[in-house]
């Protein structure tokens, strides 16, 4: 059986619902195991049989937090969710050498860009590119860590934790990493692999002390972790959609929004979780955003 490598697993499953020809479903599976994400889908098979998305618990101030949602969603949005070569320049050039990034740095996603101690740093989000970019206002220092990592693909996301004094970079999608770098005499320093498995996060923030992390399942069970290993299953609405980006609201609130992998859907939702409480006080579907995949 011929399996096309441009083509990823949720396109075929995408084929397979639309045609209902379990020849695709067979291609899926096959990749599965090519990619080592058999671990990743017997989790999820677990996760659909023992976790259900929890309920919402509506609050008394809801439509002033979600209007406040909404907006700030809006703000950190409004440029996209995915810049390429050309949009970080644009952005950036004033405060940083981004001139020095190699030519054929396919992008970031807003997600794996952060500004810390006078540096920019950006995670690669390609087909099979995976660098990682410390860049100050003089150079551009290109690490290539994962590029010689079986199975990781690129980089979902980059979080400055307050409460760890690090940064947390994650990887996806075969191999999904979580580990933890520092600033070690001005250079950015790998120090830790904290997960090696079910940790391809895509989205990250933190949030009455702690830092919480977004998963990244297409078309299955999703949910906000914590370092502690507590998880948060979304409600309903996106409890299948994976995450495309976190902001949190008034220090309090984690903003949330999910979208459906393409080609399987094109709907988004917005989740709103009470960090204090520690449940969902909102979820609901929104107006797509483009994540530039």
């Amino acid at each position: 059986m011929a399996i096309n490598k441009n083509i990823c697993i949720s396109e075929y499953l995408a084929l397979f619902i639309k045609t209902k020809k379990f020849n695709y479903l067979i291609r899926a599976i096959v990749l599965s195991f090519a990619q080592k994400r058999i671990l990743e889908i017997a989790w999820s098979v677990y996760c659909l049989l023992r976790h259900r998305p929890l309920e919402v618990h509506r609050s008394s101030a809801l439509s002033l937090i979600r209007r406040g949602a909404i907006e700030l969603l809006r703000l950190r949005c409004f440029d996209g969710l995915y810049f390429d070569r050309d949009n970080i320049l644009e952005r950036y050039a004033h405060r940083y050498a981004v001139n020095d990034i190699p030519h054929d740095f396919s992008g970031a996603r807003l997600e794996a860009i952060i500004e810390t101690q006078g540096r920019l740093v950006l995670g690669e989000y390609a087909d099979n590119s995976a660098r990682l970019l410390c860049i100050d206002a003089t150079k551009c220092v290109v690490i290539k860590l994962y590029c010689d990592a079986p199975h990781v693909r690129h980089i979902h996301a980059i979080h400055m934790s307050e409460a760890e004094r690090c940064i947390f970079v994650t990887t996806g999608d075969g191999s999904k990493f979580l580990d933890k770098w520092e600033f070690s005499s001005g250079e950015l320093v790998f120090i830790a692999r904290i997960k090696k498995h079910l940790a391809g996060h895509t989205a990250a923030i933190n949030a009455n002390g702690k830092d919480y992390f977004g998963t990244d399942f297409s078309s299955r069970p999703n949910y906000l972790e914590r370092l502690d290993g507590k998880r948060f299953f979304f409600p309903t609405l996106a409890y299948k959609m994976a995450v495309l980006h976190m902001s949190l609201l008034n220090e309090r609130y984690i903003v949330c929004l999910s979208g459906e992998h393409r080609p399987l859907g094109k709907r988004c939702a917005v989740s709103i979780f009470d960090s204090m409480r520690e449940i969902f006080i909102h979820c609901d579907y929104i107006e797509p955003y483009d994540s530039g995949n």
